[in-house]
């Protein structure tokens, strides 16, 4: 792995089994760490991490400005991993809906402002969380990158596609199923990577 971004990250001062000092053995074998909080926490002084002070419960602001700046910012595929779209992803764009879908909406277009008049631009973020999004290069497809989030960063109002949105940076940058690259909570005894535990086959119920 060549870089962590975090969100609400902080083993130092709850752990739920992820050792702060596997995050150490990261940092002493090269890792950089970004970390999203509020506060400056123990563990990114530990960590020598990249410390941007965001504003609670804004967190998906953020990831949706990185996504706007990488998918307008990629040249030649320079930032966005395509063939893993291309193969694995389904509602990224117009060209990549489920065949039984009925709305036409997709992200890529989300963020563009189609159905809302809205660019989810940096700017646009800037005023929700206070910072901007400056690191979206780093997500791109050529570094092995680490997108972790902790359960706080969701435990407000209107976060309910924090999760879905984590997975879609990670996506587009190709940093899912290869090493050195994951997408997850950081909760529990999954070491930082929760991220098997986050797509499972669904059931034969009314939702399955």
């Amino acid at each position: 792995c060549d870089y962590v971004v975090a969100f609400g990250y902080n083993p130092a001062w709850a752990a739920l089994g992820n050792a702060t000092n596997y995050a150490v053995e990261w940092k002493n074998a090269g890792v950089k760490f970004i970390i999203f909080d509020p506060i400056y926490t123990d563990s990114a002084s530990i960590l020598d991490a990249k410390w941007i002070p965001i504003r609670p419960g804004t967190d998906m602001a953020a990831m949706m400005a990185m996504a706007y700046v990488m998918l307008e910012e990629d040249k030649d595929g320079s930032l966005i991993d395509w063939d893993f779209l291309d193969r694995c992803c389904l509602g990224q764009d117009k060209d990549h809906m489920p065949a039984d879908v009925k709305e036409d909406e997709n992200f890529f277009d989300y963020l563009r402002g189609e159905y809302d008049g809205v660019l989810k631009t940096p700017e646009w973020a800037e005023e929700i969380t206070g910072v901007p999004a400056g690191v979206a290069r780093i997500l791109g497809k050529d570094n092995n990158v680490a997108i972790l989030s902790s359960w706080a960063s969701a435990r407000t109002y209107d976060t309910d596609q924090l999760p879905q949105t984590a997975i879609c940076l990670g996506a587009m940058g190709g940093h899912i199923g290869k090493s050195g690259n994951c997408v997850g909570p950081t909760a529990w005894n999954h070491t930082n990577n929760f991220g098997p535990r986050l797509v499972k086959v669904g059931s034969a119920g009314p939702n399955g």
